[in-house]
């Protein structure tokens, strides 16, 4: 091999070397622009949902001081015993109170704190509170919209509170029935026994 042929071969390979140098160079240079792009989580905002928060009532239109004089399943009346905040004139007011007239008792005095509808102007309250109380924390403001002793302490509302003087009756529809079936086997254990000593009596007498 000649001495041109030797140097063109060393050119060749040299000119190889430092383009495969510059290519190495530059791919580890350069971003990665195949891969997916990075995400970012953000934290929720603190203020969106605030767990026990306390829920905002609307005060009462009228607190008065009250004898039930009468009740229906969906109607408590009042005789006006003394106004204590609101505008109330009249001496007898009727209360809207769904399905819980049973747990007052007529002649009974009550605080009635009521809110007016702002269409029909009748009055609207409650003896319980709303299913969802039980979630408020302690520290938060109870519904003022209620119906509660003249002192404030609150109606009882147990299982058996609403039968409050209808014991007597309850007992009646169950012995009523007890002591007539009683009777009626007596009766016809003795009208049995009756027939049998006709029977044994002779003829001739």
């Amino acid at each position: 091999m000649s001495r041109f042929a030797v140097l063109v071969l060393t050119a060749a390979v040299a000119v190889v070397a430092v383009a495969g140098v510059a290519t190495a160079q530059t791919d580890d240079t350069a971003p990665d622009t195949g891969g997916p792009e990075p995400t970012v989580t953000l934290p929720p905002d603190a203020s969106s949902t605030i767990p026990g928060s306390c829920p905002v009532y609307e005060p009462p239109t009228v607190v008065f001081v009250g004898e039930l004089s009468a009740k229906s399943d969906d109607l408590a009346e009042f005789a006006v015993r003394e106004v204590r905040s609101g505008d109330l004139e009249a001496t007898s007011a009727s209360v809207v109170l769904p399905d819980e007239g049973r747990f007052l008792h007529v002649g009974s005095l009550y605080q009635v704190a009521a809110l007016a509808d702002p269409e029909s102007g009748e009055l609207h309250t409650k003896v319980r509170p709303d299913r969802d109380a039980g979630k408020v924390p302690d520290t938060c403001a109870r519904d003022p919209v209620m119906i509660t002793h003249v002192d404030g302490t609150p109606i009882d509302t147990a299982l058996l509170a609403g039968m409050h003087g209808e014991w007597s009756r309850v007992l009646f529809l169950i012995l009523a029935p007890l002591v007539l079936g009683v009777g009626v086997l007596l009766a016809l254990v003795l009208a049995k026994r009756v027939v049998r000593a006709v029977a044994r009596v002779p003829a001739g007498r």
